[in-house]
């Protein structure tokens, strides 16, 4: 038995397995710790008019027969993006985008909401655009458009939410794939470094003493390729996103 243990292979699959189980474990703590986080992310800009010195005489736009100058659409996403619940009662003070002086909203509309029901409320005024509170499940999102009388449009977020310590603007790449592909790349170089020598590299030298090692190098290898591909398909998602938004869709 003793000589068993002291086998180099058997060594290294317990190292593998102890890495598994510290990963498993950190994971376990993420996923069941209590979070409330709001993301409220800007998804694209659109420049709709601009009217400078050099415009073309006699040429003018109008919203509802009011004249505007400059005019941008603004697509922004809110998603509860925490693992509980925020409830209206939660908001100390509500959803605010806050622009600058000379932005003026001039409309705000609902485009999408998952789920469907989600009572989204806007409240414009002047260069400040809130959101009424509403019930925020995990997972829920709604994405809105907000037309202002401007063209270079900026804004910060201003939120009072219990237990939301801030209002990300970002969306966070997720921990559990960042541990994912460390551990995948470590147990990669750990086989590498562990495998017997000389090392075979036609597949007709193999050696049965180094079976283990190449399907651990395999497994390792394969871990961040797979999260690389996840993240390439949340980008396109993104960009779809965008695109729908540029032709009036999303």
């Amino acid at each position: 038995m003793l000589g068993i243990l002291r086998d180099p292979v058997w060594q290294f699959v317990g190292a593998l397995l102890a890495v598994a189980a510290m990963g498993l474990s950190v994971w376990i703590y993420f996923a069941q710790r209590t979070s409330k986080r709001l993301l409220v992310e800007r998804i694209v800009r659109i420049p709709l008019v601009t009217m400078g010195p050099n415009a073309v005489p006699g040429l003018t736009v109008s919203l509802n027969g009011r004249p505007i100058n400059q005019a941008t659409v603004l697509v922004v996403r809110i998603e509860n993006i925490g693992n509980a619940a925020i409830p209206a009662t939660d908001y100390e003070s509500p959803i605010a985008l806050i622009f600058d002086g000379t932005s003026e909203v001039l409309d705000a509309s609902l485009s999408d909401a998952s789920p469907d029901s989600l009572p989204v409320t806007f409240d414009r005024s002047g260069s400040v655009l809130r959101l009424a509170p509403l019930l925020l499940n995990p997972g829920d999102v709604f994405t809105f458009r907000a037309l202002l009388a401007a063209s270079d449009v900026r804004y910060s977020v201003s939120a009072r939410i219990a237990g939301v310590k801030r209002v990300e603007t970002i969306r966070p790449v997720p921990a559990t794939r960042s541990l994912l592909a460390a551990l995948g790349l470590l147990v990669f170089f750990g086989a590498y470094v562990l495998s017997p020598s000389p090392m075979s590299y036609r597949l007709q030298d193999i050696r049965s003493e180094e079976i283990p090692y190449m399907i651990a190098m395999t497994c390792g290898f394969i871990a961040p390729i797979i999260i690389a591909i996840a993240d390439i398909k949340r980008r396109i998602e993104r960009i779809a996103v965008r695109i729908r938004a540029m032709q009036g869709d999303a």
